[in-house]
């Protein structure tokens, strides 16, 4: 099997080490406590993502023939929930584990095919993401966004990671952001059921 190039490993073991370490800071912030927010509209079939790493990515946003990008309305899902994330930021690193169990409730909650996750890496590389994903097992596709592109046409380029954006999606290329929330959050539950009740999902909480 051939060897990665000898400065390939020793990128990939300065982010890991940097990773593990996490970024200097105060303790972790939490999320406000969630208020009512009148929608912004977003098109939301302007914004485009890379195609997924994985096909098993590709078959859980829904996606078909692959293409070198694809608009975010091509996502099959009535909800989206959209992680602003990076890789050296610890709070984002504290909140992985969380939200990847607000991710195993949704799927075991009967909303899967409805409702699904991303994860945008705010100026970071494919290769920070992928290394990001690894250490925390994250089951959801993530995407780098190293110019920000993404982000801006997200609105949400002056929001501090993790930043959280609920888009219900809707017919015409456009969505809705019913909420937003910056910040990492202590119970996914509760985390959980704030996505469900801002969305309009109506089937009860029964993982």
């Amino acid at each position: 099997m051939a060897r990665q190039p000898l400065a390939s490993r020793c990128r990939r073991s300065i982010l890991l080490a940097v990773l593990l370490a996490g970024c200097a800071g105060t303790a972790p912030r939490t999320v406000n406590p969630p208020q009512a927010e009148a929608p912004k509209a977003i098109e939301a079939g302007a914004i485009r993502l890379p195609w997924p790493s994985s096909a098993q990515d590709a078959a859980y946003l829904g996606l078909t023939e692959p293409t070198d990008s694809f608009p975010l309305d091509r996502i099959r899902a009535d909800v989206l929930v959209i992680e602003v994330f990076d890789m050296y930021c610890r709070f984002c690193q504290a909140t992985a584990p969380r939200l990847n169990q607000v991710y195993e409730r949704i799927q075991h909650s009967g909303f899967g095919d409805t409702l699904k996750i991303i994860g945008i890496g705010r100026m970071n590389t494919a290769l920070e993401v992928a290394t990001f994903r690894g250490k925390y097992k994250v089951p959801f596709p993530m995407f780098p966004d190293k110019d920000l592109s993404i982000i801006r046409a997200l609105n949400a380029q002056d929001a501090s990671t993790p930043h959280f954006i609920v888009v219900k999606m809707e017919e015409g290329g456009r969505g809705r952001v019913v909420t937003t929330l910056t910040g990492t959050f202590e119970d996914p539950k509760a985390f959980y059921n704030h996505i469900i009740q801002r969305s309009g999902l109506k089937k009860e909480d029964n993982p």
